[in-house]
């Protein structure tokens, strides 16, 4: 780092402590903390869970082999339509013949070696017959010994005539064998449909699966005709889901185009067994499947497309609503119980826990109110009790909100959004510190997209740039979500607000093609897409924050994947 930016920075941070102290010598001196306001209204509401996913037919076979052998016939091509029974393959048939042959020869000797012995129980069953007839014509003829052996010779050769039965219907099983393997050489279609995946080429060797190492995948067919959305949902919002919940789907490879289905299917368990996580040492998110079946799919939909889901939980319409940033927590003990003749004694506040409200407006005072909430839209919650329509609430920022105390002083700014919304559910995130941006495919070539990009840029000083930047070295290929403001004050109050939640941020100035200043809160470093993606959408729900994923590269160093040049 060279000289003068220490110094830079060094200056940055006495102006950020003055800054701070400032801000504390005003709030002990009663200063009226400014805050945006917000009227309750009625609107509809629309409650979400959103989850990526991929694309999957909802019926389709993946073909192995039970024998091994070289492929001899291969006639059909991936993506070709089949039919139930059409040939697929053939392996190689010689050796399974061959044992059908052996098996066949074993057959015929082992039904040879049955009739000599049935005849031999024949003879030694007459023999022993004669004998005790002569005995008993002739008791001094023969002796009792005779007779005896002749007897047990009988039994014996019916013994040893039984055993060949048996040794018969062995040979017999053996040819069943031997004929099972042969016709597994040939594999057929089991149901109509197309072949989506074809693994293998005609003279490759198919190879056996056994308990540890698995067989070859030959070829999938699927049946097209039904698909299905599978996405992962998180734990959290498996509850809010049921079966016939309809939902809209978004596939990558078809932009600006959405798909109307209905949930059919929610797993029973988690994608990956709690069990395993645990023995892993792994805290992983629990996820669990949902399977959303497409009511109209596209002719040229294919299996393992990416997409993303949208599934409407709950519906209102005409409900009282506040802004999802307006409600808070309090401790009970810290909230001015007002008596009441139409508050019941039972209704008293729990002093045990905290309490859910927002803080209406009460001149230039905020007062703050326990509210109970119901269903939560895109950016509004519907009120359930607390509050009626008319009444004005603190709507933002969200560091104001933290700060405020029941009974504060506020200095009242009415907010645009509210007056410029209809009865229905307002836009995401107009508030500065929610940065609800444009994705961004939906950047202008030059600058960066935000609420508020034709507003005129804020005069700033070298100092307050460093003062708001903080600049580190990041390895590339990771991901991050970004999200730009021209408001210096709004990027470090979303930056406060998400490090206050766990999430490591990182702000950093940007001037586009017209010179303009930007400042960008990087939410990250994450190791891969797949986890900045949930991050999003996890933010998106909480706290309306619609920012992108990008790949970064050096942040300090004003490159990275996805900035214009």
């Amino acid at each position: 780092m060279t000289r003068k930016r220490k110094v830079w920075i060094g200056l940055g941070v006495v102006v950020v402590l003055g800054l701070m102290a400032a801000n504390a010598l005003r709030s002990d001196s009663g200063g009226a903390v400014d805050v945006r306001a917000e009227e309750v209204t009625t609107r509809d509401l629309v409650a979400r869970v959103s989850a990526t996913g991929h694309i999957e037919p909802e019926t389709s076979v993946d073909i192995t082999t039970d024998v091994a052998g070289r492929i001899v016939q291969l006639p059909v091509e991936e993506g070709q339509d089949v039919s139930e029974g059409d040939l697929l393959l053939m392996i190689d048939q010689a050796q399974y013949q061959a044992a059908v042959n052996q098996a066949l020869a074993g057959l015929s000797q082992a039904r040879a070696t049955e009739a000599q012995m049935r005849a031999s129980y024949i003879q030694a069953q007459r023999d022993a017959e004669r004998y005790v007839a002569l005995k008993e014509r002739a008791p001094d003829l023969i002796t009792d010994t005779e007779v005896e052996q002749a007897v047990t010779q009988a039994d014996v050769q019916e013994a040893l005539w039984r055993a060949a039965e048996h040794s018969v219907q062995q040979a017999q099983a053996r040819l069943a064998q031997a004929q099972d393997q042969l016709a597994k050489t040939v594999i057929r279609a089991p149901m109509s449909g197309r072949v989506t995946r074809l693994n293998v080429e005609r003279g490759e060797t198919a190879i056996v699966g056994t308990m540890n190492n698995p067989g070859s995948l030959l070829l999938t067919v699927a049946d097209l005709s039904t698909m299905e959305a599978v996405i992962e949902v998180d734990e959290t919002d498996i509850p809010d889901i049921q079966v016939g919940d309809s939902a809209s789907v978004e596939i990558d490879a078809f932009p600006n185009q959405r798909f109307s289905g209905r949930v059919t299917k929610i797993g029973n368990s988690s994608i990956i067994p709690r069990t395993n996580l645990t023995s892993a040492g792994s805290n992983q998110a629990i996820d669990f499947e949902v399977r959303i079946t497409l009511d109209d799919p596209p002719e040229a939909v294919r299996p393992d497309l990416s997409a993303t889901a949208d599934v409407i939980t709950a519906t209102r319409e005409n409900v009282l609503a506040i802004p999802i940033a307006a409600l808070t927590l309090m401790d009970a003990d810290d909230i001015e119980q007002v008596p009441s003749e139409n508050v019941p004694p039972e209704e008293a506040l729990d002093t045990s826990r905290d309490v859910e409200g927002v803080f209406v407006v009460d001149g230039d005072r905020a007062r703050f109110r326990p509210v109970e909430v119901g269903i939560a839209g895109e950016s509004y919650f519907e009120v359930l009790s607390g509050l009626e329509e008319g009444l004005v609430v603190v709507s933002g920022s969200f560091q104001a909100i933290r700060e405020l105390e029941d009974g504060s002083r506020i200095d009242v700014t009415r907010s645009e959004e509210a007056d410029s919304t209809s009865s229905a559910e307002g836009r995401l995130g107009d508030e500065p510190e929610t940065l609800a941006l444009a994705e961004a495919e939906a950047r202008p070539r030059g600058g960066e997209a935000a609420v508020g990009a034709g507003a005129e840029a804020p005069q700033v000083d070298a100092a307050e740039v460093e003062a708001a930047t903080l600049v580190v070295s990041v390895p590339p290929g990771l991901y991050a979500i970004a999200a730009s403001s021209q408001q210096v004050g709004s990027v470090r109050n979303l930056s406060e607000a998400l490090e206050d939640d766990g999430y490591p941020t990182l702000v950093v100035p940007r001037r586009d093609e017209a010179n303009e200043l930007w400042y960008r809160v990087m939410v990250g470093p994450y190791t891969t897409r797949a986890e900045v993606e949930d991050i999003l959408l996890r933010l998106r729900r909480e706290r309306g924050i619609q920012g992108w994923v990008r790949e970064v590269a050096q942040e300090g160093s004003g490159t990275g994947a996805g900035d214009e040049p």
